[in-house]
């Protein structure tokens, strides 16, 4: 958990997400883990679609699926509550 909080706190998120995904393989109830492999996935995917943007611009199939996957994901993490 510690190499997963410091790479996270270092905007090293593909590591963070790594060390967090080693934390719940031994420790499959770490709350914390799950928080850093959730928010450095979350990450990762802005990053993403950030260079795709600027890198070409994406079409209206893309934007689709990624808006649907979004919402998918919205979705979970407001039943959640």
């Amino acid at each position: 958990m510690a190499i997963a909080k410091t790479n996270y706190d270092s905007k090293k998120y593909a590591r963070a997400l790594r060390a967090a995904n080693n934390a719940i393989a031994i420790d499959n109830q770490s709350l914390e883990a799950r928080d850093i492999a959730m928010l450095s996935t979350i990450k990762i995917t802005e990053s993403n679609i950030s260079a795709y943007h600027n890198d070409t611009l994406m079409s209206s199939d893309d934007k689709d699926r990624v808006k649907d996957r979004l919402t998918n994901i919205t979705t979970l993490v407001q039943a959640s509550n």
